[in-house]
C-alpha cells in the first residue's frame, strides 16, 4: 500500500510540459489506443535530474517512444516505437523512468505484490527534444 502510494506521488509529480496527465481513462485512452501502437506498462519510479546528463545513442537511429502518464495510477503508456534519426549521436537527457514488464494483465501487476516483484524492471531516458528512449540504446 506505501509502494503504491510512493509510486502515485511521483507519477503525479512529473511535469504537464514533458508527459501530458490523462484525466479521463477510457476515452481518450480508447482513441489513443486504436490510432498507434501503445501499450500500458505499471511505473516503478521516476526521477528528474537537476542537471542534464548527456549520452550517446548506440546508433543514428534510436527507437523513440511518446510517453502518457496517468494521473490516478502509477501507469505509463507508451507509444510510437518509431526510429528516429538524431543529427548527432549524443543527447541530452533530463529524466529517467523504470516500468514494470511483465507478461501479466496490468490490474493484476499493480495488485499483487508477488507479480510486481516478480516483473522486469525496464529503463527509459528522456531525451530532450526527441522522446522516451530505451536505457540499452544509450550509453555514457
Amino acid at each position: 500500500m506505501k509502494l503504491n502510494r510512493l509510486i502515485t506521488t511521483i507519477a503525479l509529480a512529473l511535469p504537464l510540459a514533458t508527459a501530458p496527465i490523462i484525466t479521463s481513462t477510457t476515452s481518450v485512452h480508447a482513441a489513443t489506443e486504436k490510432q498507434t501502437n501503445s501499450h500500458d506498462y505499471a511505473l516503478a519510479s521516476a526521477v528528474r535530474y537537476k542537471h542534464a546528463k548527456h549520452y550517446r545513442t548506440a546508433n543514428s537511429n534510436p527507437t523513440v517512444y511518446q510517453a502518457t502518464f496517468m494521473a490516478d495510477e502509477p501507469v505509463v503508456t507508451l507509444a510510437n516505437g518509431k526510429a528516429t534519426k538524431v543529427k548527432s549521436r549524443s543527447v541530452t537527457v533530463d529524466q529517467k523512468i523504470v516500468i514494470k514488464v511483465s507478461n501479466q494483465k496490468l490490474t493484476k501487476l499493480l495488485k499483487s505484490k508477488s507479480a510486481y516483484k516478480a516483473a522486469k524492471n525496464v529503463t527509459y531516458f528522456h531525451a530532450k527534444g526527441l522522446g522516451w528512449i530505451k536505457a540499452s540504446a544509450l550509453t555514457k
